[in-house]
């Protein structure tokens, strides 16, 4: 995954040249799939870090009141 996303970072925009002259559509209908493509990525990528602090924020409430709990009232 490291190795992919290098190469990505790396030649990222003379792959998305390549694929945009690959495709037979015009100009206009390349650009608006180019957009719509940079958005979906991006939510893709937002959704991702909001749901992965949410389960962080959970799992650390749930294992700090496991604690609290274990001190307060012992072990059962």
């Amino acid at each position: 995954m490291l190795y992919l996303l290098f190469f990505l970072l790396k030649d990222g925009s003379h792959l998305v040249n390549l694929i945009l002259e690959a495709l037979p559509l015009s100009t206009y209908i390349k650009h608006h799939l180019l957009m719509k493509f940079a958005a979906v990525s991006r939510a893709t990528v937002k959704g991702t870090v909001v749901v992965g602090l949410v389960q962080g924020i959970l799992g650390g409430w749930r294992s700090g009141l496991s604690i609290l709990m274990a001190v307060c009232y012992g072990d059962r």
